[in-house]
């Protein structure tokens, strides 16, 4: 009951007029919308320094995707945001290539059952290319701070390695 008498207190104030008025100049700039920093629990089992860019790091989370260092703002960027599978939100783990700062992997899937893939971008996690694997991961699973399953052959750069469990 306290609910709705607080409700209806406030519809009787700004019916009142009580509110006070947006200023023209603050109704007419458009409204920016950005990111929203939670303090929610989870993990962040790794974070991946390149071999080839001092600064450059990416860090991977358990439910809530990857990240890059942003070191002129200070902060953590997201490159997940708007992955459309929400499975890929489990980051099992990140592979930089050792020559090229651009190229960055990630092995995606949030739990054994879920959609999983492996993502590529080469310009930062900006921009991602999808390829779906047949095989689990398991980003929000037991076992998802133990380190790093995907890595890339130093000498073949166009190779990857996956460990896949027994």
């Amino acid at each position: 009951m306290r609910w709705g008498a607080s409700l209806a207190t406030v519809s009787v104030l700004c019916t009142a007029g009580s509110v006070p008025a947006i200023a023209a100049a603050d109704r007419a700039a458009p409204y920016r919308w950005t990111n929203v920093t939670v303090g929610a629990g989870g993990y962040a089992p790794n974070i991946i320094f390149s071999p080839s860019e001092p600064g450059l790091a990416y860090l991977r989370t358990d439910m809530g995707g990857a990240y890059r260092w942003d070191v002129k703002a200070a902060r953590w960027i997201p490159l997940q945001d708007g992955m459309a599978i929400s499975s890929y939100m489990g980051v099992e783990s990140i592979a930089v290539d050792p020559r090229d700062a651009n190229i960055v992997y990630l092995a995606v899937g949030m739990a054994a059952r879920l959609p999983a893939a492996i993502l590529r971008s080469i310009d930062r996690g900006r921009t991602w290319t999808t390829t779906p694997v047949p095989f689990a991961m398991g980003g929000n699973e037991p076992g998802r701070g133990m380190g790093e399953r995907l890595a890339i052959d130093p000498h073949n750069r166009s190779t990857l390695f996956f460990w896949i469990a027994p």
